[in-house]
């Protein structure tokens, strides 16, 4: 809506006066750091609120910081938005060193698309002591930080930790195999909780493919699992696919974008036609025409990107099937 600071002064007014205020959505408008101000101030007061959302607005690393001390008082919150707001370096320290020491309350956390002018791993380092320490986050969202494979290994290492994490995107991090090594020793471990994890965008390529496929053969925790534009060929995606004819758990999985050989694509032909306890929500479909294998983009409409409530939407898609059979 193009709202500005003097817009958000306006609400800002109102909020004050509105206690019980439990959401408040300003997603993509022009909201800087005064801005971030005054809505801070007025928020103050309200204790009851549950989700924030200011992904998209220009509040920068100084109207990220007045947001973040809301939580050392709104023990409710439990939902923050501030993904794709020019934070630097210190922003995003602030806020994970809040969540590493002040507050176990908030759930979710979307911090996507900082801009950096230092090491990305060192940040990586902060991520890191978060997750061994907190014990309340479920679903974290940090794309385009540029944390490569050191910075997975530093955070892999301490999520090894935890195990109430439940949705994990790591989309355009510039990983590459090894930084998939290290992601498949944490999917392995026992401890992993992950129910929902996110690489798209990435060069994950046919090594990377195979670390994570050697994971999903046992990882038991993993729903839904998104590949796409990993720059995977027939290689890769054939590890893949015979690791998930080992898995039980895993549901949704994404891989469109990559480079499909005849020899995956009739190994998931054959994966769609057998029978499972649990159906299968793949991001394509498989055709056999004029003796050989064809496939397709399908929209499956079971989960948005990052989407916390996964369980529900499968659920609802289940049903949906049951009653169209």
């Amino acid at each position: 809506n193009e709202i500005t600071d003097q817009g958000a002064g306006v609400l800002a007014e109102l909020i004050s006066k509105s206690t019980r205020l439990m959401g408040l959505n300003l997603q993509g408008n022009q909201i800087k750091s005064e801005g971030a101000q005054y809505l801070a101030d007025a928020l103050r007061t309200c204790l009851s609120l549950q989700y924030l959302n200011l992904n998209g607005n220009k509040i920068k690393t100084n109207g990220a910081m007045v947001i973040t001390e809301l939580l050392f008082s709104h023990d409710r919150l439990i939902s923050l938005n501030l993904g794709n707001n020019k934070m630097d370096h210190d922003g995003v320290i602030g806020i994970l060193s809040v969540l590493n020491s002040s507050n176990y309350t908030l759930e979710e956390l979307n911090i996507d698309n900082p801009v950096y002018k230092t090491i990305c791993q060192s940040v990586a380092i902060h991520f890191g002591k978060m997750f061994a320490n907190n014990v309340g986050l479920q679903k974290i969202s940090f794309r385009k930080h540029q944390l490569r494979d050191d910075g997975m290994y530093i955070i892999m290492e301490h999520l090894l930790e935890n195990n109430t994490l439940k949705v994990l995107d790591l989309n355009a991090n510039e990983i590459t195999f090894r930084g998939c090594e290290a992601i498949a020793k944490y999917l392995k471990s026992d401890n992993c909780s992950l129910e929902s994890l996110h690489l798209a965008n990435n060069k994950c390529s046919d090594y990377g493919a195979k670390a994570i496929a050697q994971a999903i053969a046992v990882n038991k925790s993993l729903i839904h699992l998104d590949l796409t534009y990993n720059s995977i060929n027939d290689l890769g995606l054939t590890l893949f696919a015979q690791a998930l004819s080992q898995n039980t758990n895993l549901m949704s999985f994404k891989i469109f974008g990559n480079n499909f050989g005849q020899e995956c694509l009739q190994l998931f032909y054959e994966l769609f036609q057998a029978g499972r306890a649990n159906p299968w929500f793949p991001d394509f479909v498989v055709y056999w025409v004029d003796d050989h294998f064809e496939m397709a983009y399908l929209e499956t409409n079971i989960e948005a990107e990052s989407d916390f409530d996964f369980d529900i939407h499968v659920c609802k898609q289940i049903d949906y099937n049951e009653e169209k059979a």
